[in-house]
C-alpha cells in the first residue's frame, strides 16, 4: 500500500489565496471575497480525513454532480469505499490521482463531444 500522501493545509491555504487573489485583481470586491471563500472550503474540504462523494467532489472541482459521478465511474479515479451508505474517498488520494483526472481523455463529458463531432 503507498505510503499516505502529507498535504501541508497552510501552505495549501496560502497558495490557493494568493492565486485566487492575483487572478481577481481586476474584479468586484465582492467577487474576489467570494472566490476567496471558495479557496478557503477546497482548503477545508482537502484537509479533512476522508472526502464525500459526490458533494466534497464538486465543491472542489466545481462540476456538477453528473459530472462528478461519470468521473468517480472513470478508471482512474482513485478508489472509493462505503461508510454506511454514503461513498468516500482519501482526499491524499484523489490529490495523487488529480493530473490523470484533468487529462482531456478524462473529461466526464468526452463521451458528449465526442458523439457530437
Amino acid at each position: 500500500m503507498n505510503a499516505p500522501l502529507m498535504i501541508d493545509v497552510e501552505a495549501l491555504s496560502k497558495t490557493l489565496k494568493q492565486v485566487v487573489g492575483d487572478q481577481l485583481d481586476a474584479r468586484a470586491p465582492s467577487d474576489r471575497d467570494t472566490q476567496i471563500k471558495q479557496a478557503e472550503l477546497v482548503t477545508a474540504i482537502l484537509a479533512k480525513p476522508i472526502m464525500a462523494l459526490p458533494e466534497d467532489l464538486t465543491a472542489v472541482t466545481g462540476f456538477g454532480s453528473t459530472a462528478a459521478y461519470k468521473l468517480i465511474g472513470r478508471p482512474n479515479f482513485p478508489k472509493t469505499f462505503k461508510l454506511g451508505k454514503r461513498r468516500y474517498c482519501y482526499p491524499a488520494d484523489f490529490l495523487a490521482a488529480l493530473p490523470g483526472i484533468q487529462t482531456d481523455e478524462t473529461r466526464p463529458d468526452n463521451e458528449t463531444r465526442e458523439a457530437e463531432d
